[in-house]
């Protein structure tokens, strides 16, 4: 097959997965502070399980646990790790 026969092929194929020709982007789920619990042991983002303790004495030195964080939950949400560490 030439190049142009392959080039073509793999356009058609885009475009059956996409028929209107648009880029599919991936969009993020915003991040809320009502998303949070804080408590005594350190604060945690509800739906990904992502926790935050910091260490007695010493409060900007923390332990991260990611939990689901930067995974796809099961309810199609996706929270970018960035977005959730900066709240």
């Amino acid at each position: 097959m030439s190049e142009t026969g392959a080039a073509a092929m793999a356009d058609e194929t885009a475009d059956d997965e996409n028929p209107e020709g648009q880029e599919r982007k991936m969009s993020s789920t915003p991040v809320q502070r009502d998303q949070f619990e804080v408590s005594p042991k350190g604060i945690t983002h509800k739906p990904t399980g992502a926790m935050y303790t910091p260490h007695r004495g010493a409060p900007y030195s923390e332990n991260m646990n990611l939990g689901q964080l930067g995974n796809v939950l099961p309810n199609g949400k996706d929270y970018r790790p960035h977005e959730v560490q900066m709240m």
